[in-house]
């Protein structure tokens, strides 16, 4: 003879061992689940959180930023980016500075500062970034042509003319004067030309 069942018992739901789940131990058990829950959205947060940080830190960087944390590794073949001009040329060297409105590399024969709107691409910066301290704020491609004049250093002017040589004898606010020369013969001067800074591309001095 089968036994008598409370109606109320056979609705309740068993364990694992066929045992009823009393209410609070269900209770317990979707809190838990409530909680897991709670814990995968958090985490979602985070996650979504950082990457809009990313995102945001991405935005503010510049290419600029990028060649600079090159130029302060401490392997020189490390340094080494190729950037191409507006025509197509290439220049391959080690990242010496980047100044407020260009950037300087070099390699074993010379120097070159290179303008930023003559920038047309580059390979070899990584995501590293590094902001201009105060001081490289200040330097600029004025800065270092002055520095060449002082010297008499000769120089080779890239532009969408071609190339000029010559030694710069003079730096003004937005242009320079070239004395034109053959290079190795600085007393040969063949005229005085004056160069608009927004004209040149590149220039190249001579080691």
């Amino acid at each position: 003879m089968m036994g008598w069942t409370d109606p109320r018992e056979s609705g309740r739901p068993r364990g694992p061992g066929g045992d009823r789940i009393d209410d609070a131990e269900r209770t317990r058990t979707l809190l838990e689940g409530l909680d897991a829950q709670a814990q995968a959205l958090a985490a979602l947060d985070d996650a979504e959180a950082a990457e809009e940080l990313a995102r945001a830190e991405i935005a503010r960087t510049t290419w600029a930023d990028r060649v600079r944390a090159v130029s302060a590794t401490d392997q020189a073949t490390d340094s080494l980016i190729e950037v191409e001009l507006p025509d197509g040329q290439v220049i391959a060297a080690r990242v010496v500075a980047v100044l407020a409105d260009g950037v300087q590399l070099a390699d074993d024969l010379c120097t070159w500062i290179i303008r930023c709107d003559a920038v047309h691409s580059i390979v070899g910066v990584g995501l590293r970034t590094r902001e201009a301290t105060r001081i490289e704020q200040r330097l600029s491609v004025t800065s270092i042509l002055r520095e060449w004049a002082h010297e008499r250093r000769p120089v080779q002017c890239v532009s969408v003319r071609g190339l000029r040589e010559g030694t710069v004898i003079r730096v003004g606010a937005d242009h320079i004067d070239l004395a034109e020369h053959e290079r190795g013969e600085p007393t040969s001067i063949r005229r005085i030309r004056t160069l608009p800074l927004p004209s040149l591309w590149a220039v190249r001095c001579w080691s």
